[in-house]
């Protein structure tokens, strides 16, 4: 990732606090925080409720599940807003390739913070995208959702634990690979460092104007 990086792709793990140090890194370098705007772009690509891609990237394919209710019941396509996927279309339009064109289009007009959706993965280590791993010790990152959520111990571990778990398995169903260390420019364990620490060695790592001679 040479030069200043005007996008910067930040993946994290349930209780690592990587929404809070994307929306910091956005505020400090002046860039546009991108979330929940993959999937609504996705999801206007093909003229679909939000909610129906969300569900195509946090579980299986819309796709994948809807035909074999259609194949028993023509009636299922009414349940999900008349939708009628074409037949030839259940290998071309599966909506978690919509979010990762989604990501592609969002890095192309540059200037962002793109939080999720593996943006870092759907751009890879050739592009000029940073790409930045927020995480922390299970153990640390169930106290806090214990915290902030009003949950037991018990059930926040839980949480972590399942949450890892889907993690491990959005990165084997969208890119057919297991997620490493070696993926990112950068790793930062906020186990010890605070949001705001952590957004500065974000924001060091991006370089800047003045860093890069410009």
């Amino acid at each position: 990732m040479p030069g200043v990086a005007s996008v910067i792709c930040i993946s994290r793990s349930a209780g690592a606090g990587g929404e809070q140090v994307g929306r910091l890194v956005s505020a400090e370098l002046g860039l546009r925080y991108v979330d929940e705007e993959i999937v609504e772009k996705a999801a206007r690509a093909v003229d679909v409720p939000v909610t129906l891609v969300a569900d195509a990237e946090t579980r299986k394919s819309l796709l994948a599940r809807l035909l074999p209710q259609i194949g028993e019941d023509v009636a299922a396509v009414s349940m999900i807003g008349g939708i009628t996927p074409p037949i030839d279309t259940a290998a071309s339009n599966d909506y978690r390739e919509l979010i990762k064109q989604a990501v592609r289009e969002v890095a192309e007009r540059g200037e962002c913070v793109i939080v999720a959706h593996a943006a870092s993965h759907v751009l890879g280590s050739g592009s000029a995208a940073l790409r930045v791993l927020v995480t922390a010790p299970a153990e640390i990152r169930a106290e806090r959702l214990a915290d902030e959520l009003g949950l037991t111990p018990d059930d926040a571990r839980r949480m972590v634990e399942r949450s890892d778990r889907d993690r491990a398995d959005y990165f084997k169903r969208f890119h057919d690979t297991e997620e490493l260390p070696t993926d990112y420019d950068l790793v930062v364990n906020t186990g010890g460092l605070t949001p705001e620490q952590a957004a500065q060695l974000v924001v060091t790592a991006c370089g800047s104007p003045a860093e890069s001679g410009s």
